[in-house]
């Protein structure tokens, strides 16, 4: 996905569903922006892009075997000066000041688009599911529990093998989405590893 600054581009709307559950906020966003292929960051030469160094993000371009992310990681890694952001700060500076695309889950992604009003479009890999819970709550053994008997049950695998909604999902799942502490929250993803958006 592209998480654009489209104060510098044209207005996106945004279409935000409020959800409750156990007396939480779950917020689902998207824009309405279309999908792009990802081979546009391979074509389009006036962005730069990469991701944080040492994030999930980074290891997984760097272990890719396949095209068109070894090439993505070459880029990154090798030919674009700022292709590893060493914090967050930094690769959001970058990202509004400057025309580059960072790497990184949808989650932390959507966080942002969220906060600075950006836009998030496209993906690299496919949609995966992840639980975000702030760290220490109370609900973390409910979720593990529920995470636990759908994997017991294999449910899980129906889920993770069909194209499901977020918002389908956040209700089966029960996911809970509290971006108000984002720093402190701890990831807990369902199956493989989340959607790598990019962050522009």
């Amino acid at each position: 996905m592209h998480l654009t600054n489209h104060s510098k581009t044209a207005f996106t709307p945004r279409i935000s569903a409020p959800f409750y559950h156990f007396n939480v906020t779950i917020s689902y966003s998207t824009t309405l922006s279309p999908w792009s292929p990802r081979q546009d960051l391979l074509t389009d030469t006036s962005y730069t892009f990469g991701t944080l160094a040492g994030s999930i993000t980074d290891f997984d371009l760097a272990s890719s075997a396949t095209e068109p992310m070894r090439k993505i990681n070459l880029l990154a890694r090798h030919v674009y000066n700022n292709g590893l952001m060493t914090n967050i700060d930094e690769a959001l500076t970058a990202v509004n000041e400057t025309k580059f695309a960072l790497l990184l889950d949808s989650f932390t992604l959507h966080y942002y688009a969220y906060k600075y009003c950006w836009r998030v479009t496209g993906q690299y890999k496919p949609q995966e599911y992840g639980i975000l819970l702030k760290g220490k709550v109370n609900y973390a053994d409910i979720f593990s529990r529920l995470v636990s008997e759908l994997k017991a049950n294999r449910k899980i695998d129906n889920l993770t093998q069909k194209q499901v909604p977020k918002r389908s999902l956040s209700r089966e799942l029960g996911c809970l989405r509290n971006f108000r502490d984002i720093d402190r929250v701890s990831v807990t993803f369902v199956h493989k590893l989340a959607t790598w958006p990019f962050l522009l």
